[in-house]
């Protein structure tokens, strides 16, 4: 029954008026967030289970990013002190969480939704080690390709089964757009040290950046091609950028597109990855209409070219990419496109559950 203006951070219509208070002041030390007996787990426990159906155990170990892209969420975060920029639990604390679910729920397969969770990766030492003492698994996490070193991969080994990392783009000329820069050749290299030791990869793509050709989308899809002859298991996560309002890249696409953006709450409830119908022009001024409606199809068939088990392409993605210059432009022979060998997905919890109803002996991560 209190007041709606007395709650910092927060947004909200009164008499048709709209309202946002004052921001909310960030806490530096997360275990202070972090105290009570059941980390908030009790609430719905209902829904917590070993299957974890229908929610996955998703654990946070940490907020923040240390890095600058231009299109991220985390716009504000570079004017922070580094106490602020990027914060971290105490392993015991994580340890903690993790022990109350594994005893209360039985699970013993989590994933980690950090930006990036391997950052100095030094201070997770300790959780690495629990999961590892206590047969624990990590289902998979997200990180940056520059903390994935041949040390912390074999730190890996064994206890995680899938690592994410974004690329975003292969382009020079975007990466620079993107203030994102990934060579070629250490994903590749990477992702074969990963497959080594059992860990299957996901990567995030992004198209439809300001100042992007067909050339460009062609370096990304080839790349895609390149990375499932390393790892036919790989799966990519593709979309269109969207910029965000007030991130860099949002301010350089208003530019490009000599516009003055006005958009409205009514766009921010369009706001997608993909599918904007008319919002589309609002975030992503840069693009035509027929460049927006490519894109949009590019995104769709990568995603379904490149999924974790994919399969030749399809009589019906053929005939729309042969019907298309640019399609054909872009994806190329599709022939070069690596399938697995088999339909099992590398996903370590299906393992678990149907080793706990054998009864039998808790798998293990190999190399494939």
């Amino acid at each position: 029954g209190g007041k709606l203006e007395g709650i910092e951070g927060l947004g909200y219509r009164e008499g048709g008026r709209i309202c946002v208070n004052g921001d909310r002041v960030f806490v530096e030390n997360l275990d202070d967030i972090y105290q009570s007996r059941d980390f908030g787990w009790d609430l719905v426990k209902d829904k917590v289970n070993f299957r974890q159906v229908p929610y996955f155990i998703n654990l946070y170990t940490s907020r923040g990013c240390h890095f600058s892209c231009s299109f991220c969420y985390l716009m504000d975060i570079k004017e922070m002190k580094p106490s602020l920029r990027y914060r971290r639990r105490s392993p015991e604390n994580v340890i903690r969480e993790i022990e109350y679910l594994n005893k209360n729920f039985g699970i013993n397969v989590f994933t980690f939704g950090d930006d990036d969770f391997l950052y100095n990766i030094k201070e997770i030492y300790p959780l690495l080690e629990y999961f590892r003492k206590n047969k624990l698994y990590i289902e998979h996490f997200w990180t940056n390709i520059n903390n994935l070193s041949p040390e912390n991969i074999e730190l890996l080994k064994g206890i995680c089964q899938t690592v994410c990392y974004s690329v975003e783009a292969t382009s020079p000329k975007l990466q620079k757009v993107l203030n994102k820069y990934i060579p070629t050749e250490k994903v590749l290299k990477v992702n074969k040290l990963l497959r080594d030791v059992g860990i299957n990869v996901v990567h995030n793509f992004l198209f439809g950046i300001p100042t992007e050709k067909d050339e460009d989308t062609k370096q990304n899809i080839d790349l895609m091609k390149a990375i499932k002859k390393v790892n036919p298991y790989f799966r990519a996560n593709c979309y269109i950028l969207s910029p965000i309002p007030g991130t860099p890249i949002f301010e350089f696409g208003k530019k490009l597109s000599g516009k003055d953006i006005q958009w409205t709450f009514t766009d921010l409830g369009n706001y997608h990855f993909r599918y904007m119908n008319e919002s589309a022009a609002k975030f992503r001024p840069y693009l035509s209409a027929e460049d927006n409606a490519f894109y949009e199809r590019v995104t769709v068939l990568a995603n379904e070219l490149f999924t974790e088990i994919n399969a030749p392409a399809t009589e019906a993605q053929k005939a729309e990419i042969a019907g298309s210059k640019r399609l054909s432009f872009v994806f190329g022979d599709l022939d070069e496109i690596r399938h697995p060998d088999t339909k099992k997905k590398k996903y370590i919890l299906n393992e678990v559950i149907a080793a706990a109803e054998k009864k039998e002996a808790l798998p293990q991560i190999t190399p494939f």
